[in-house]
């Protein structure tokens, strides 16, 4: 019978974690990074579409787009209660992301749920928090072609849905 949801996420802007933009002469995103990740998560979407429309009918599938949650706290940080998105809560040297969390003589953030990043690649529980949640139960712009609830209809959820924009 094999699975009828399958719920995956793409790739996300990697040109914009600490670590990728600490060699960045104007500590910008790696532009270079993102255009291949961009251009992977179009192939993905185009191939798990073909795929489930030509060999899979019935099967219910939702792409969460991690590259566009992560874009959208990037651009608006203050609408979701983020300070800081560019340095890293923990590490040292540039951005703190020239020196990894768990080496001797690097810092760390006391107001992590600020920070969108805790160390030069991974992001806090605050930023995999409002990622969730505008993955499961937001718009078509962070999960296509339905969200993530939609996938496991009349079951009942630990988390409380509410209306989810940045």
């Amino acid at each position: 019978m094999g699975a009828r949801r399958v719920a995956i996420l793409d790739v996300p802007p990697i040109g914009c974690t600490p670590g990728s933009r600490a060699p960045m002469s104007n500590g910008g995103c790696n532009d270079a990074a993102n255009s291949i990740v961009r251009s992977f998560n179009s192939f993905l979407r185009l191939e798990v579409a073909t795929a489930v429309t030509t060999s899979m009918p019935g099967m219910k599938y939702s792409i969460g787009s991690t590259y566009n949650v992560l874009s959208d706290l990037m651009a608006n940080p203050l609408v979701a209660g983020l300070k800081e998105v560019r340095k890293a809560c923990c590490g040292a040297g540039i951005l703190n992301a020239e020196v990894m969390c768990s080496q001797p003589n690097t810092t760390f953030c006391f107001e992590r749920d600020e920070y969108m990043f805790w160390d030069m690649l991974h992001g806090t529980q605050a930023t995999y928090e409002r990622g969730v949640l505008a993955i499961f139960y937001g718009s078509q712009k962070y999960a296509n072609p339905i969200n993530f609830a939609a996938l496991v209809p009349n079951k009942n959820y630990t988390m409380t849905p509410g209306v989810y924009s940045m």
